[in-house]
């Protein structure tokens, strides 16, 4: 209650009341007041109808910054702070007029060096005649607990727009469902929210699994279900994050993957609160499923090819020492003559050379099916067979800290090719690049893949910033069984330069005017191969 100013009388100055030994009220008042003002924990004191204190115990004067001993016979105006005397003094004089308390009255100063919010309630004193004789106040600092009250409110709020951002965006999120749920110490659990994502990644409805949590353990496949809830467990009770990759049964039978991450924390109660996201990985986990198996396939064909290559040099290897064995037991059955003596040396001779002519001809069957034509052309675009490639190097540049560029000239025209075969061939010269790399520093690999149209070809460049190749060694890079490299083969960049071959196309490698070395491909396009 505020009382209006002009409702209140004007305040009498020190020299115009009398002594305050000699007024007879204030000895009343004196004698009214109860023991209990030193030792009470909040701000007491009694004035008199001139706003003289008669009483005050420490506390109060605390608020004031002043000792008790100097309030008693001065006016609430010479011991209150300025900025809130005349609010103070208000609230006194309409008690003393009215006779009326004001209750719970808060005041706040505005005075840096010492501002406090209090809460006062003033009441009349009476004399045996019912007459007000003054005023007494009980206040109550509420500084701390303001500033407390304000930080819980600015913590609420914060939860409050932490929620509102999570459910915002948790309804908003494509396949993904974000969760609350509890687990009470006697066991079981409850969702006590779920976003919208819900029946994308289960199938299932929001009031389905807040009604009935079991719902959901009952989607878990039997075979993932006990090591799923044996880990959930062991999670809600040691509080560690849960994060595992399972499979979901929907209500139409059909099998998804799913991935679970939540945090958990104790509550007050002794429940823990789980938190968390389920994501509906199915797409992830078949790609991952096909790029697999698009490895294993190239590694595959990368073998087979690589057989094909060793048995094809095998053959031309040792096509001429056959050629020599059989010219040699020709040449000696004709110098021998037909003397009777030598016949038996004759025959061996003779089964000598129709041996190595058997031999020849498995090696040139041998020769034949390595060179048959086992390709699947169909028409491509070499930029999709790039990106393709991309997929395949992810991990390794990762591994390897490689960065990848590509630079892929648009609109080119089609080839007709085997896009596997085309595939190896991009990634093998990708992986010898990036192998070229291994000692320099991090921030200096960078790996480049290029297409570009040029002559009526269609290009390929793979450019490494490594130690590049020796002068004397860039005409035998691509031949069988050579390799720069002390552990190498030799037979990648071979396989490379016969599928180029068997596509119509040319290889080659440059050494850049910088670091490293760039390799080279290209392909007819389609209506201009020969």
């Amino acid at each position: 209650m505020h009382p209006r100013r002009e409702d209140l009388p004007p305040v009498r100055t020190i020299g115009s009341a009398s002594s305050l030994a000699a007024d007879a009220d204030t000895a009343s008042l004196a004698i009214a007041l109860p023991s209990a003002y030193a030792s009470a924990p909040i701000g007491l004191g009694c004035v008199d109808r001139d706003l003289r204190y008669v009483y005050i115990n420490d506390r109060l004067a605390e608020y004031h910054g002043r000792p008790a001993a100097e309030h008693i016979g001065r006016t609430l105006r010479e011991m209150t702070a300025p900025d809130v005397v005349d609010q103070l003094e208000q609230v006194y004089r309409h008690v003393l007029v009215t006779g009326e308390p004001v209750l719970d009255f808060e005041l706040s100063s505005t005075d840096p060096a010492a501002k406090h919010t209090c809460i006062g309630s003033y009441t009349p004193v009476r004399d045996d005649r019912g007459a007000v004789v003054g005023v007494n106040a009980v206040v109550q600092d509420i500084t701390h607990r303001r500033m407390y009250l304000a930080a819980l409110e600015e913590v609420n709020k914060s939860l409050r727009e932490r929620d509102e951002f999570l459910h915002g965006v948790g309804d908003k999120l494509p396949q993904a469902m974000l969760y609350r749920a509890t687990n009470p110490p006697g066991g079981g659990f409850r969702f006590v929210y779920v976003s919208k994502g819900v029946e994308e990644v289960t199938g299932l409805t929001a009031e389905c699994l807040l009604t009935d949590p079991t719902a959901f353990v009952e989607m878990i496949v039997e075979e993932d279900r006990p090591a799923i809830l044996d880990a959930m467990a062991e999670s809600v009770r040691t509080l560690a994050n849960f994060d595992r990759v399972f499979r979901v049964r929907w209500p139409d039978g059909s099998v998804r993957w799913c991935h679970l991450r939540s945090a958990h924390r104790r509550l007050n109660d002794g429940s823990v609160l789980c938190e968390g996201i389920m994501l509906d990985t199915t797409a992830l986990k078949k790609a991952q499923e096909d790029l697999t198996k698009s490895r294993l396939e190239l590694a595959r064909i990368s073998r087979l090819t690589m057989l094909g290559e060793i048995t094809a040099s095998l053959a031309h290897e040792l096509n001429q020492p056959l050629t020599a064995i059989l010219s040699n037991a020709r040449a000696a059955r004709f110098l021998l003559g037909n003397d009777p003596v030598d016949g038996e040396l004759a025959e061996i001779l003779q089964e000598i050379a129709e041996a190595s002519l058997r031999a020849g001809d498995v090696i040139r069957r041998v020769r034949t099916w390595v060179a048959r034509d086992q390709l699947l052309p169909q028409q491509l675009d070499l930029n999709d067979v790039v990106t393709d490639v991309e997929r395949l190097l992810h991990s390794e540049l990762i591994i390897r800290q490689v960065c990848l560029s590509l630079s892929l000239q648009p609109g080119l025209p089609p080839v007709s090719a085997d896009r596997i075969q085309l595939q190896q061939v991009i990634l093998n010269l990708s992986l010898n690049g990036i192998e070229a790399m291994h000692d320099k520093p991090v921030i200096e690999r960078h790996l480049s893949i290029a297409t570009s149209f040029v002559e009526g070809c269609v290009q390929v460049a793979v450019r490494d910033v490594g130690t590049g190749i020796g002068q004397e060694n860039l005409d035998r890079l691509f031949d069988p069984f050579f390799s720069t490299k002390p552990s190498g083969l030799g037979i990648g960049l071979s396989i490379c330069s016969s599928i180029v071959s068997a596509h119509g196309g040319r290889i080659w490698a440059e050494n850049n005017a910088g670091p490293g070395a760039t390799l080279f491909f290209t392909l007819p396009v389609i209506g201009a191969r020969a």
